[in-house]
């Protein structure tokens, strides 16, 4: 009721002008909607979200497409075309600068940036294709930049014409950021579906701010056990509502755990979780090419008028080995309180992710840098995030002053384990593996590392079952930690 009596105040008046010139440096914006002139016409609401984003704070501009190209190109809808006239109003335009992009509809509307692939790591989908996916950091990264750190956030909702109509996103954003202090705000939801994906999921528990609850759906714990999850359950924790959602198993078209959970877009389509609106991570097998579908869970999580989600990180090419690795940055980011909207965890947790992991050469042949670039924030992110847990600036896990091993997963394992050791700062570091005797068994590491996070994986595959310890050294500066081989 809150969100409609505000959304007929918005009705009343307009409070962002039509733009004329966009070179003219008078004008001014920090918060910036793109989309085509047929949809700003069309749908009254997209205008009302920039004067919601008005009335609170923020100097926000609809700009329509149209303009765009006529002014800084030819008149032919561009990827290069619209970022030259975003880096253009950054730089150009009256302060407060640009720090909030939001792109609506698919690249079927406005143009993403296309990416060669030599993978081919996927398959067919409005996202991807075998040889190609598509980028909105492009965008964001200052061209030829290297790395390309994004200079300022940006989101999209995603939207094709083969869809009907475009749904309504105001609503949402309203009930969202009006909702009344609750517990659900300080809940984070994992689901595993099944022991593989588990060692993908608790990496990212060690990293939530202290003032969190952990709530884990993993479907290999046996029933009884509190961290057992079935459909029931997960379907009752998405209706009680978090704050974020991290889904971490197998995908077919527009369906989770297809032979598990069985969670479909119809089911995400018709959650009564109201304002208890999470954002959903999601990296896992075959995502890529599944959620993103027009019918796909992304867009009916999205556009359910009566729950679903907020907003949905995602990736149009994944690679698992890194996927960890961004996500934990992702998480750490957005338990902290250096975040205040949707965008600035997209943004912060790729400057942490690329900042902390060097390029190859070619880069068509760098996964890490397609883990980076395929990273895609769907949703407004402008979005005004609850506010923190006041424990939550006591992190759990705090980076290290110098070095620190934060865990192997599985443990106890059998056959192989992940290590993960944080640096500070690049420097030489060795991972070594011992036996109870103190034997030396395996040198995983021997070598310089940059700073930031890293992941080794131990074989142990011609290894007795027993306890044995990983001992990170660098320097003066050492740390064990104790592992359990089962067979």
């Amino acid at each position: 009721m809150r969100a409609c009596l505000l959304l007929v105040a918005l009705f009343a008046a307009s409070l962002s002008p039509a733009v004329a010139d966009l070179h003219d440096p008078a004008n001014s914006a920090d918060y910036l909607i793109v989309t085509t002139q047929e949809l700003i016409s069309g749908y009254p609401w997209i205008q009302q979200l920039a004067d919601w984003r008005t009335s609170h704070g923020r100097t926000a501009m609809v700009v329509a497409t149209d303009s765009i190209w006529n002014e800084f190109g030819t008149g032919t809808p561009s990827d290069t075309v619209l970022r030259e006239f975003l880096h253009y109003a950054r730089e150009n335009w009256t302060p407060p600068q640009l720090r909030d992009v939001f792109i609506i509809g698919y690249h079927d509307v406005v143009p993403s940036h296309v990416e060669p692939d030599s993978f081919q790591h996927g398959g067919d989908s409005i996202w991807y294709d075998p040889y190609f996916y598509l980028s909105d950091i492009f965008f964001a990264a200052l061209p030829d930049s290297n790395p390309p750190l994004p200079q300022f956030n940006i989101g999209r909702l995603p939207w094709s014409p083969s869809q009907g109509a475009l749904p309504t996103y105001l609503e949402k954003v309203i009930a969202y950021e009006t909702a009344i202090p609750a517990e659900w705000q300080s809940r984070i939801h994992l689901i595993a579906d099944s022991n593989f994906w588990q060692s993908f999921a608790e990496p990212l528990a060690a990293v939530v701010h202290a003032g969190y609850d952990i709530e884990r759906d993993y479907l290999d714990f046996p029933p009884g056990h509190e961290w057992h999850g079935d459909r029931d359950e997960v379907l009752s924790n998405f209706q009680a509502g978090s704050y974020l959602v991290c889904y971490n198993g197998y995908h077919q078209p527009g369906v989770w755990s297809p032979d598990r959970l069985q969670l479909d877009s119809s089911a995400f389509a018709t959650l009564t979780n109201e304002e208890r609106l999470p954002f959903i991570v999601g990296m896992g097998h075959d995502m890529i090419q599944n959620d993103f579908r027009l019918n796909g869970i992304m867009p009916s999580a999205l556009y359910n008028p009566d729950g679903g989600a907020i907003g949905y990180f995602g990736w149009t090419i994944a690679w698992a080995s890194n996927g960890t690795a961004i996500k934990r940055a992702l998480f750490r980011l957005a338990t902290s309180d250096s975040v205040e909207t949707l965008g600035d965890i997209w943004r912060m947790t790729l400057e942490q992710y690329i900042g902390t992991r060097p390029f190859y050469r070619p880069p068509i042949l760098d996964p890490r840098r397609q883990t980076a670039q395929g990273c895609v924030l769907f949703g407004d992110p402008g979005l005004r995030l609850p506010p923190r847990p006041s424990a939550a600036e006591d992190p759990r896990a705090p980076l290290p002053e110098e070095i620190r091993l934060v865990s192997n997963y599985p443990n106890p394992f059998n056959a192989s384990t992940r290590i993960v050791f944080e640096l500070n700062r690049a420097q030489h570091v060795t991972l070594r593996v011992f036996d109870v005797t103190g034997r030396e068994t395996a040198t995983l590491f021997d070598a310089q590392a940059m700073a930031g996070e890293h992941d080794i994986t131990w074989d142990a595959t011609g290894f007795g079952s027993g306890v044995y310890f990983a001992v990170l050294q660098a320097g003066n500066a050492r740390q064990v930690h104790k592992m359990m081989l089962l067979k």
